[in-house]
C-alpha cells in the first residue's frame, strides 16, 4: 500500500508530464512524407506546442499542413523550402524571443538563401506581444505569401536581421500590434495588403526602444502599394542609419505609397534609389511628417547610396505632398548620378512656405530654415552628381534660402554638380531669398527648368562661390524671371523656354562679364518703370541647339531697355522684338557690336 506521501508524489510527476511543454525540443522533418501533421514524418514524434520544427539543408519532400497546429518556432536550415498548407490548415507559431538562437529565438528564423511559407500563419502570443522575424544569415528571400494573422490581438511582428537580406510579405496580412523593421532588413511588399490596415508601421527602432540600422523597403514588382496607417522613422544618419526605398540593384519600378500621418523619432534620411527606368522608384508621402517635439531634421533624396555601376542611371522620387511640421531642417540630398542627364534624386513638392509655417518641406525656423542641397559624388571628379527639387503646387513663395554645396569645411565635395529647380505646377512659385553656393574649387550649376508658363520668379541672387565656379541655365518649356542682383561667375545658358531678366529693382540682373549661350527660347529683358535699363553682358554665343532663339526687349513704360555685348559668335543670329521699333534697332546693333 503506497504511503499518502507517494501518492502525492506520483500525482505531481504525472501532471509535469501531462501539462509542462518539451522545453523547446528540435524536431527535425524528415524528409519521408510531405504531410506536416504525420509523427512519422518527423521521426516519430510530432511537433508539439513547446517545441521549434527544424527542416536541415537536404530537401526530398516540401512539407504540407493538413490541419492546424501550434509550434513555438520554425527555423530553415536549408534553401528552398516552401512549407504550404491545404483545407484551411494554419500554422501557429508562439515565441517572443529575439535572434536566431534555436528553441527562444524569432518564431521564424531563416538562416540560408530561399525559403517560403505560404501557408496561413497565425500569431499566438498573448495580447500585447511582439513576435519576430529573423534573417540572420539569410542572403536569399524569406518569403511569407500565407496570411498572417493573430490569435488574440493585438501583436506586432517585428522583422529583424542582418542588413540588405530580404523578407517579402506577400499575404493579406490582418495582425494589429504593427509592424517593425529593424536592424537592416530589406523588407519587399508583394502584396497591397502586406502591411496591414491596423496599428503602426515602424522602421529603425526596435520594441525593446534601442535604435538600429534603419532599412530598406521596396514593392517586390511593379505595382504601387499602399500604406493607410502610421508611420514611424529612426533612421540617424549620425549611426550610418537610414530608410532606403527601391533598390540600385533590382530592376523593379514598383512605387509604395504612404497615406498616414508619419512622425520622426530622429533626424532621419529617406532615399529613393532604382536602377535604368524611364519612370524610377517613388516614395510617396500623402500624409502629414511632424516629429517627436525635438526639431528633428528630414534628409531626403534619390540615387545610389554606395556601390554604383559606371553605365547605369541611378534615380528615385520622393513626394512630400502633406502640410509638414517637423521642425528641424529639410536637407536635399543626391548621390552619384553618374551620367550627364541621369538627374540623380528628386524631392517633388506641392507647398513651400516662409520659414516657421508649416508646408511640403517642414516648418524649420531660424538657422533650421535654411535649406541644404548636397549633390555628392565622391568616387571621382568626372561623375556627375544630380539632383531635383520639383514643385508641382497651385502657387506659393518662400523666404527660406537653399544652401547648395556641402556645409562648409566639409572635405566630401566631389566632382561637379548640377542642382535643377524645377517649377511644374499649376500656380506660380516664388523664391525671394539669396541662395547660399558652397564649393571646393569645382562647377556648381544651377538649372531653371518646368512646365510652368506662370510667373514663377527667383527673386534672391544667385551667386559666385568663394572658390570654383557657378553657372545658370534655363531649360524646359516653362518660365522662370530673375529679380535679384546675381554674381554666377560660370555664364548663362538660354536652351529652351522664356527667360525674363527684370530691371524693375535692380540695375545688373546678369554679371557684366558673363558670357551667354543662346540655344533656343527666349531670352526677355523686362525694363525699369522710370529711366533707362541697360544690361551689359560678355560675349554671346547663338547655337540654337533646341530650336530658333529669340532676344525680347521689354521697355516696361521706362526710358529705354538695351542689352549691349562684348561680341556675338554667330551660330545663328537671334530673333529680336521690342514693344517700340527703336529698341528693335538698338537691341540688333548691340547684337553686331
Amino acid at each position: 500500500m503506497k504511503t499518502q506521501t507517494g501518492m502525492i508524489a506520483m500525482a505531481m510527476t504525472l501532471a509535469a508530464l501531462t501539462t509542462a511543454p518539451a522545453g523547446a525540443a528540435q524536431r527535425t522533418w524528415a524528409n519521408v512524407g510531405t504531410d506536416y501533421n504525420t509523427a512519422a514524418n518527423w521521426g516519430g514524434v510530432l511537433p508539439g506546442t513547446g517545441d521549434y520544427a527544424w527542416f536541415p539543408n537536404v530537401i526530398t519532400n516540401q512539407p504540407e499542413l493538413s490541419a492546424n497546429i501550434t509550434n513555438q518556432q520554425v527555423q530553415f536550415g536549408g534553401s528552398g523550402w516552401i512549407l504550404s498548407a491545404s483545407g484551411g490548415a494554419k500554422l501557429t507559431l508562439t515565441s517572443t524571443g529575439s535572434g536566431a538562437t534555436a528553441g527562444t529565438g524569432a518564431a521564424i528564423v531563416g538562416y540560408t538563401f530561399s525559403n517560403t511559407i505560404a501557408a496561413p500563419i497565425v500569431l499566438g502570443a498573448t495580447a500585447g506581444s511582439t513576435q519576430r522575424v529573423n534573417v540572420g544569415n539569410s542572403t536569399g528571400p524569406l518569403i511569407l505569401s500565407g496570411n498572417i494573422s493573430e490569435k488574440t490581438g493585438p501583436v506586432a511582428l517585428e522583422l529583424e536581421g542582418a542588413f540588405d537580406f530580404t523578407i517579402r510579405l506577400a499575404g493579406t496580412n490582418t495582425f494589429s500590434g504593427g509592424l517593425r523593421s529593424v536592424n537592416g532588413p530589406i523588407l519587399e511588399l508583394g502584396s497591397s495588403e502586406a502591411v496591414p490596415a491596423s496599428g503602426t508601421f515602424t522602421i529603425g527602432q526596435t520594441s525593446r526602444g534601442s535604435p538600429d540600422l534603419g532599412g530598406r523597403i521596396r514593392s517586390a514588382d511593379n505595382f504601387i502599394k499602399r500604406i493607410t496607417i502610421p508611420f514611424l522613422l529612426y533612421a540617424d544618419p549620425v549611426s550610418s542609419n537610414r530608410i532606403v526605398f527601391g533598390d540600385y540593384q533590382v530592376n523593379k519600378q514598383g512605387s509604395i505609397v504612404f497615406s498616414g500621418a508619419a512622425t520622426l523619432l530622429s533626424d532621419s534620411v529617406l532615399r529613393v534609389q532604382s536602377k535604368e527606368h524611364d519612370e524610377p522608384s517613388a516614395a510617396v508621402f500623402e500624409g502629414p511628417i511632424g516629429d517627436d517635439g525635438l526639431g528633428r531634421d528630414l534628409i531626403v533624396g534619390g540615387g545610389l547610396w554606395h556601390n554604383y555601376v559606371a553605365s547605369a542611371y541611378y534615380r528615385g522620387y520622393a513626394f512630400l505632398l502633406g502640410t509638414n511640421t517637423y521642425s528641424g531642417k529639410s536637407v536635399l540630398f543626391s548621390k552619384y548620378g553618374n551620367q550627364p542627364g541621369s538627374w540623380g534624386g528628386a524631392c517633388v513638392i506641392n507647398s513651400i512656405a516662409n520659414a516657421g509655417l508649416a508646408s511640403s518641406l517642414g516648418a524649420g525656423a531660424g538657422a533650421d530654415a535654411v535649406i541644404p542641397v548636397v549633390l555628392v559624388d565622391n568616387i571621382n571628379a568626372s561623375h556627375f552628381a544630380q539632383g531635383t527639387l520639383r514643385y508641382i503646387g497651385t502657387g506659393h513663395s518662400t523666404d527660406r534660402a537653399l544652401q547648395y554645396g556641402p556645409s562648409a569645411g566639409s572635405t566630401n565635395t566631389g566632382g561637379p554638380s548640377t542642382f535643377w529647380l524645377d517649377a511644374s505646377g499649376s500656380g506660380a512659385l516664388t523664391w525671394n531669398a539669396d541662395m547660399v553656393i558652397n564649393t571646393a574649387g569645382v562647377t556648381r550649376a544651377v538649372v531653371l527648368t518646368g512646365t510652368s508658363t506662370n510667373e514663377n520668379t527667383f527673386a534672391g541672387a544667385i551667386p559666385a562661390p568663394a572658390a570654383g565656379n557657378s553657372s545658370l541655365t534655363k531649360d524646359g518649356r516653362g518660365t522662370w524671371t530673375l529679380k535679384g542682383a546675381n554674381t554666377f561667375n560660370g555664364g548663362l545658358t538660354v536652351n529652351s523656354g522664356r527667360l525674363v531678366l527684370d530691371y524693375t529693382n535692380n540695375t545688373t540682373i546678369v554679371p557684366a562679364t558673363a558670357a551667354v549661350t543662346l540655344g533656343g527660347g527666349t531670352l526677355e529683358l523686362r525694363g525699369k518703370t522710370t529711366g533707362s535699363s541697360v544690361q551689359t553682358v560678355g560675349t554671346v554665343t547663338t547655337t540654337d541647339n533646341t530650336g530658333p532663339s529669340v532676344v525680347r526687349i521689354s521697355q516696361n513704360g521706362g526710358a529705354g531697355t538695351a542689352l549691349t555685348t562684348a561680341g556675338l559668335t554667330r551660330g545663328s543670329t537671334p530673333s529680336c522684338s521690342s514693344t517700340s521699333s527703336d529698341r528693335v534697332a538698338a537691341a540688333r546693333r548691340s547684337a553686331r557690336v
